[in-house]
């Protein structure tokens, strides 16, 4: 392709030669010798190009926090719920032994039951809210993403601290540090 290979940058508006790249201010003082052809280029779009950084940025943040398992089992929860009752060792151990298929039905089993069941709910609902936060368009500034990058944070911990029920020494305690956790939400 022979003719002038004067170009303009759209963005910073400098004038350059497309033949050696270098900086030119006019067409005047354009290569004149060239003497191979350029070759015919097609333009690839980046999708920088279709998106801004800000909403690729909430894309990916969007994504991490759907990648974070919140989710919990049946199984996984009576787990947890047991946990929570043997911390008071003989009360547990005295229910046990007498009606074990009953445990849960106890007012102290059936209230811990209850709770962490609600709290688990809201560790999974408010992760998929955060994900679906994350990507409308209003909150694409990085300040409100660090704002939901913070609060799923927050909500990871949380999630952690009902998973291991051990770190207290008794039940109520336990229940007692979820419940001030959660009203920091």
């Amino acid at each position: 392709m022979y003719g002038c290979n004067f170009m303009q940058c759209w963005t910073c508006q400098i004038g350059f030669c497309w033949g050696c790249g270098r900086e030119h201010e006019d067409h005047e003082r354009i290569c004149r010798d060239m003497t191979v052809p350029l070759e015919n280029m097609q333009l690839q779009h980046f999708l920088t190009e279709y998106f801004s950084r800000d909403r690729i940025e909430a894309f990916n943040l969007s994504v991490h926090i759907r990648k974070t398992r919140m989710t919990v089992s049946m199984r996984e929860m009576l787990r947890v719920t047991h946990k929570v009752l043997s911390l008071d060792k003989e009360w547990y151990l005295t229910n046990l032994l007498e009606a074990r298929d009953r445990l849960l039905e106890a007012g102290r089993g059936e209230q811990v039951h209850a709770m962490l069941s609600k709290y688990f709910n809201f560790c999974e609902q408010s992760q998929s809210s955060l994900a679906n936060l994350s990507l409308q368009r209003e909150i694409a500034p990085q300040s409100r993403r660090k704002q939901i990058h913070g609060l799923h944070m927050k909500l990871c911990n949380f999630y952690q601290l009902l998973l291991s029920p051990t770190s207290t020494k008794h039940w109520k305690h336990f229940m007692q540090k979820v419940q001030s956790q959660f009203e920091l939400f």
